[in-house]
């Protein structure tokens, strides 16, 4: 889990979370659907990223298809970085807009590329190098979806019990996606956001309906889990940028403004110990 390295080696070289918020839902049950069809434990690394870099440790030749759409991808997240800066200190709000659009433009190309390399049919043969564990003949993709919400639930548990212990208010929220959604969408924007290929639409269609069943369980273990999934249901205008799961900047807004009200709500009904930047995590309970 992301949040999970992150929220234990930032606390470990000391650096400071006013309030931590972890925004999940899609990867756990997206990718979790990948490793099962890839016969890749749930356990796992996810087969989509982990399977590319596996192969060509394991081929004797090399796979040149391969090395260049890792290539590509690689070239798209550093143009997106770049975009980001120049957004981030442009002074013009016509530069601000362009940069907008171009940003939606590239992140719609780079989960292309993405999504072809999801589909990709790849060998997985196993090396003394590097072991991924298998699945059971008779595991099912259901079994899949539980074992992976039961991993989340598990990781959420540990970010929020580092959390309390270092006085750090801690926020879990599950996200929207179109595959499971009562929004409206327009021709515009189904065109952009719904792919009947998608190689992630399966897993959310028989995952996201469990979710409140999972949010009251996540709930009943002490975890601050707030459910985001129908933040889009009655916003008219577009709010994806791509067929995958990501939200253009209208969208960022709109689940930002609902992340704001669940932190307002949770600092209002709770009374916490926050530390000073001068106070021991070891002492703070």
């Amino acid at each position: 889990d992301e949040a999970l390295i992150i929220g234990i080696f930032g606390g470990s070289v000391g650096q400071w979370f006013d309030f931590v918020v972890n925004i999940d839902g899609f990867n756990e049950l997206a990718l979790s659907h990948i490793n099962h069809q890839r016969n890749i434990s749930t356990s796992m690394p996810s087969a989509q990223h982990i399977l590319p870099l596996f192969n060509i440790v394991n081929r004797a030749d090399t796979d040149t298809e391969l090395i260049d759409k890792l290539y590509i991808l690689s070239k798209f997240k550093k143009k997106l970085k770049r975009i980001e800066h120049w957004k981030s200190s442009a002074n013009s709000a016509a530069l601000h807009l362009i940069l907008s659009v171009i940003r939606t433009r590239t992140m719609s190309q780079y989960s292309e590329e993405q999504e072809k390399l999801a589909h990709r049919n790849t060998p997985s043969e196993r090396t003394e190098f590097v072991h991924l564990s298998e699945l059971s003949d008779d595991f099912s993709i259901n079994d899949t979806i539980e074992a992976s919400m039961d991993l989340w639930l598990g990781s959420a548990m540990i970010m929020q019990q580092i959390c309390n212990a270092r006085g750090i208010p801690y926020l879990e929220i599950v996200q929207p996606n179109q595959y499971f959604s009562k929004k409206q969408f327009s021709d515009k924007e189904q065109k952009l956001a719904l792919n009947k290929n998608s190689p992630y639409s399966k897993a959310i269609k028989r995952g996201y309906p469990l979710l409140p069943d999972f949010v009251r369980r996540v709930q009943q273990e002490g975890i601050n889990l707030r459910s985001a999934v129908d933040v889009f249901d009655t916003i008219e205008v577009p709010t994806y940028a791509d067929s995958c799961c990501h939200y253009n900047q209208t969208g960022n807004e709109v689940l930002a403004d609902r992340v704001a009200e669940f932190i307002v709500s949770l600092v209002e009904k709770n009374t916490f110990r926050m530390r000073s930047r001068n106070t021991n995590p070891d002492k703070v309970r």
